[in-house]
């Protein structure tokens, strides 16, 4: 998957960033351990200071040139959820899931292996 300005981004807070925490993380975590996403979640990062229509708009250009399509998106977890998917050829297609999500320093990103709905 294509990525946005990584040196802008910091690991997600979900107790802190997230208004519906329990959509991503099993566990929140606590000070002796760290928070435990949900079976599927592959990368959970704040980009800081963004926008989520500016991080979309963003990874939006980037799949396009890597011959990504991305579905209209749905509600979850206080954000939005979009298909991605990657036709590959001989039958084989490509699909993975992304969460954008506004919070207090930025836009958290997800990707999914799998919905998480």
């Amino acid at each position: 998957m294509p990525t946005v300005d990584t040196n802008r981004w910091q690991e997600v807070d979900p107790q802190y960033d997230l208004p519906e925490p329990t959509a991503f993380y099993s566990d929140l975590g606590s000070v002796d351990n760290p928070p435990a996403p949900k079976p599927n979640l592959e990368t959970a990062v704040v980009e800081i200071g963004s926008e989520p229509s500016a991080v979309f708009d963003e990874l939006s250009r980037r799949f396009e040139v890597a011959y990504y399509e991305v579905g209209n998106p749905v509600s979850y977890g206080g954000g939005s959820l979009y298909e991605v998917s990657r036709d590959e050829g001989n039958g084989v297609i490509i699909t993975r899931y992304l969460s954008l999500v506004s919070t207090g320093r930025g836009t958290a990103i997800f990707f999914w292996r799998e919905s998480p709905i």
